[in-house]
This record gives structure tokens, sequence and C-alpha cells, in this order.
């Protein structure tokens, strides 16, 4: 089994992800970080390990969600 960090919380308006998907308030909304970080489409090979992936010009390629290892958002880390 495989511990993951998931961000969660409750939506207070209508979200519009994409374009393609709505979703309504007052539901709860998990993002698996695991997942995201594995995503073929963003780290193409995502188990091998490439440190050029990280390279701030790899890194302006990307939506800046795209890697979050403790947050995101206003509730990032303190030290930013």
């Amino acid at each position: 089994m495989i511990s993951t960090r998931q961000f969660s919380d409750v939506l207070c308006a209508v979200v519009s992800v994409t374009g393609e998907y709505t979703v309504p308030s007052d539901v709860s909304v998990n993002v698996f970080a695991y997942c995201l970080h594995l995503d073929p489409n963003i780290y193409p090979d995502p188990q091998k390990f490439d440190p050029t992936r990280f390279t701030p010009e790899n890194c302006n390629k990307r939506h800046p969600y795209a890697y979050v290892p403790f947050s995101a958002g206003p509730r990032n880390c303190l030290g930013k």
C-alpha cells in the first residue's frame, strides 16, 4: 500500500474545469498528488528518475500545479 498526500476541500461555488466539466458547489474534491506526479501526459516515462524535469526551462513549460509536493495555492508553503 502506498501512502499518498492528498488535498481535500469543499467547493463553495460552481467550478468549470478545462471548459469540459462542471463541478457543483458543496461537493468534496480530492487531488491525489501521487497520480498527478505520475501522469505520462505531464511527465513522459514517469517512473524514470530524471532530474532535468525540474530545470527552470522545463518547469516553465508545464502548469504550475503539475507538481505539488506539499501544497498549492494560497495555503502553500509558509516559506514562500
